[in-house]
């Protein structure tokens, strides 16, 4: 099965000197603790759905996060109809809805369920709240089948292998093989592009990143 530990680590490495914001956000990931946790982390999504969410993140922080604690109405401040009867309804019914997610053994399935959530948007709550699911998505699914496993049991596998989280995982192979590092022919994975030596990972990695910024960009992968 690919990849041995050495070779995952070894690109793992290298992503961690790029990117190493993003993969502390990775992994301060946690389960929300109370309704009001996995209630704004729902609304903070169902916001950010089918738009630019750069754009539209100091609208969240300073019009529609202020209204919601506030217990008004989303309608106040959201020109969309459908996402603010979402929003309205999650924060409405919070508790019940934790209590059910907490409950539910199938937690991506229930979630689901849930208003304004999609097949994408579920993933990434799924991310959020820390369940153990693998991204959908070719980059994942093509080193998958190439090492004879489903893309939830590879990474999986390698989350357990190398105690990373199964986002970390995906994060570091998705960007090893879309930066051109790891290729797929006829079903083998090989060597791509050389890995950026210490001096190139400097010059690529110098474009900092505000902390708003990297949140977003993580939320939104």
């Amino acid at each position: 099965m690919w990849p041995k530990n050495k070779q995952y680590l070894q690109i793992r490495e290298t992503i961690n000197e790029l990117w190493p914001e993003h993969i502390k956000w990775f992994k301060k990931l946690k389960a929300p603790t109370t309704p009001e946790e996995f209630a704004l982390e729902i609304c903070f999504v169902i916001h950010h759905s089918g738009v630019k969410a750069i754009l539209e993140s100091n609208a969240w922080f300073t019009q529609v996060y202020p209204v919601l604690i506030n217990n008004g109405s989303a309608h106040e401040v959201l020109g969309h109809s459908g996402k603010a009867n979402a929003v309205d309804m999650i924060w409405k019914e919070r508790i019940d809805l934790f209590n059910e997610y907490q409950a539910n053994n199938n937690k991506l399935e229930f979630i689901s369920t849930l208003p304004w959530v999609g097949e994408i948007t579920k993933h990434h709550l799924a991310r959020s709240f820390e369940l153990d699911c693998a991204k959908p998505g070719r980059w994942i699914a093509e080193l998958a089948d190439a090492s004879g496993e489903a893309a939830n049991v590879f990474s999986n596998r390698l989350a357990k292998e190398t105690k990373d989280n199964i986002h970390v995982v995906n994060f570091t192979l998705e960007h090893a093989y879309r930066s051109g590092w790891l290729d797929v022919v006829n079903g083998r994975v090989i060597a791509g592009r050389e890995i950026p030596n210490k001096l190139n990972r400097q010059i690529f990695s110098s474009n900092k990143t505000t902390k708003s910024e990297i949140n977003l960009l993580c939320m939104c992968w």
